[in-house]
């Protein structure tokens, strides 16, 4: 909190509650408090009124069986003075259902988002009466029982099913019967049920409306389905978790190239069991295409070669942002996948992922022909000889992402002459970045960098490091017996003169040395934030966060 003025902090304890919150709103600008998260037990005690006139999204939880009914007095007595949608998220887990009941009864209609661990359809169906300006349905487990419908309608836009128990002929005729009150439907995700989901879209006359579909995983029946109504849907945004296309290439290129012409987004996290001699198409154009992601498997255990149709991307997707390729590069053709057409050049797109493994210096100076205007980079575990080219390819670099250890059990690609972490960040051996640690960085037996680190970047702002070994060395997932020295990490910060953000999961850093960097900097608006959390970039988790729970 910045202010000019000092503040005369008394104990905590001598103190009322309102009277610390009153002094702490004094400073604060009405923009910097965009989202009070949670209403905890002294709220009521707590919020002044200029604090209720400053929020506007509040997050109830109704999952813990400590509330009584005392505190959902004063929940009700809060809300029912404030204006229409105050409530963005409630989550209802019924330990105590007498409690969601009455909140319901009496501040139903502030609820505009509603989110469920678990419910019965005939109980989602009663409360969804009571809530007039709902917006959002989201479900972890759905158990579908003979629900009957009343007559009414929901401005309901969007519907997250994660698992869904029942029998198809029931779970069909519940889904027509949710989506048929549901007239504003726009975005659904499916995470099982994949054919009684669409059915019900396509039988309640919803599929036309629809501009976002997530669907956890698609065989040959889903793409059945899609492709037989693909006349009826017009969207902006397919994500797909797990792709299986055995025996269904034709019908999904079929599909696909029906909403070639309106899809923004394009997501599939993983594709695999491809036959032999299959190739997966994408259409010939795809004029209003953003962001495409392929995620490749992580595992080479199984060895046929994925076959993707080489993209003509400036011809193909001319107004492509972010080209994302996860996974393992192992049976993955990427120079002829991605660099046929290396001479053209795509001016929009800014931020581009690559695979672990596959690449050579060579298509590194073929990226950077047809990326002139690249901003954004991440990259799978790579040669040193490759990320040396991308230090001097790649000079308009913001951010980047580099993933430094691997899993060598799941993806065994070739690793000769690849780079220490030390290496990367400081183009100095390891031997010479120990001596350093001992002597500083002024010892002339030391010299110069042996080769163009990734310090070259003088316009990088943010570097996020995965499965740095640093002192934590989990089995599995180094490919050397020595952690990073803080010194690399020092001269690295020191050298990456735009450099805001440093982003390292499950690492430690002794902070004491990167503190030292202050009497390096003379400006007195020069800000820098080291932290352990990642910043979410993307719609999606990111892929590296996501294998082995890194």
């Amino acid at each position: 909190m910045d202010t000019q003025e000092s503040i005369q902090y008394q104990t905590v304890d001598a103190l009322e509650n309102d009277l610390v919150l009153g002094r702490i709103l004094k400073y604060l600008k009405i923009q910097d408090v965009a989202i009070c998260r949670t209403i905890n037990r002294h709220w009521c005690s707590v919020a002044t009124p200029l604090f209720k006139r400053m929020v506007s999204q509040v997050t109830i939880n109704f999952s813990s069986p400590h509330k009584v009914q005392s505190n959902i007095n004063k929940y009700c007595d809060y809300l029912s003075t404030s204006g229409p949608e105050c409530v963005k998220y409630t989550n209802f887990k019924f330990y105590k259902p007498p409690i969601g009941s009455l909140f319901l009864a009496k501040c139903g209609e502030h609820v505009t988002t509603l989110s469920f661990a678990y419910v019965f359809s005939d109980s989602l169906v009663q409360i969804m009466t009571q809530l007039p300006n709902l917006k959002k349905l989201d479900i972890l487990e759905l158990h579908v029982s003979a629900a009957t419908f009343p007559n009414f309608t929901t401005g309901i836009k969007t519907i997250w099913i994660k698992e869904c128990h029942a029998v198809e002929e029931r779970e069909e005729k519940f889904f027509i019967h949710l989506f048929r009150v549901c007239p504003n439907l726009t975005e659904v995700m499916a995470g099982s049920s994949y054919s009684s989901f669409l059915n019900g879209l396509v039988a309640a006359d919803r599929a036309r409306n629809l501009s976002h579909i997530s669907l956890e995983r698609v065989d040959p029946d889903t793409v059945e389905i899609l492709h037989t109504n693909k006349d009826q849907f017009h969207l902006r945004c397919l994500k797909i978790g797990k792709l299986q296309p055995v025996g269904m290439e034709n019908g999904l290129h079929r599909f696909l190239n029906a909403q070639a012409n309106t899809l923004e987004t394009f997501v599939i996290c993983e594709i695999s069991d491809v036959w032999a001699g299959k190739v997966i198409m994408l259409p010939e154009r795809m004029p209003n295409l953003k962001l495409l992601r392929l995620g490749l498997k992580q595992s080479d255990s199984w060895e046929r070669e994925i076959s993707l149709a080489p993209f003509n991307i400036p011809r193909q997707f001319p107004v492509l942002q972010k080209l994302l390729i996860s996974g393992c590069a192992k049976n993955f053709n990427f120079p002829a996948f991605l660099l046929d057409n290396w001479d053209q050049q795509s001016l929009s797109v800014w931020g581009l992922e690559l695979p672990a493994g596959g690449l050579s210096p060579h298509h590194v100076q073929k990226l950077a022909h047809l990326f002139p205007n690249l901003k954004d980079l991440s990259v799978g575990y790579q040669s040193g000889y490759v990320l040396k080219k991308m230090w001097t390819s790649f000079l308009g670099l913001e951010s980047c992402t580099l993933s430094v250890g691997l899993d060598k059990k799941t993806c065994n690609i070739d690793t000769k002459g690849f780079l220490q972490l030390d290496e990367i960040l400081t183009g100095f051996s390891k031997k010479e970045s120990k001596l350093i640690k001992n002597t500083g960085v002024d010892n002339p037996q030391i010299g110069e960098p042996r080769f163009g680190s990734i310090t070259n970047l003088k316009h990088l702002r943010e570097l996020t490091i995965h499965k740095g070994p640093f002192r934590d060395r989990p089995k599995g997932w180094r490919l050397n017996n020595d952690s990073v020295t803080d010194i690399g990490v020092f001269y690295a910060l020191q050298k990456l003169e735009s450099l805001k953000y440093l982003i390292s999961r499950n690492s430690t850093i002794e902070l004491c040395r990167v503190r030292e960097l202050h009497k390096y900097n003379n400006s007195s608006d020069w800000y820098f934030k080291l932290t352990s959390h990642p910043r979410s970039r993307y719609d999606s988790t990111h892929p590296m966060y996501t294998h082995g729970g890194r």
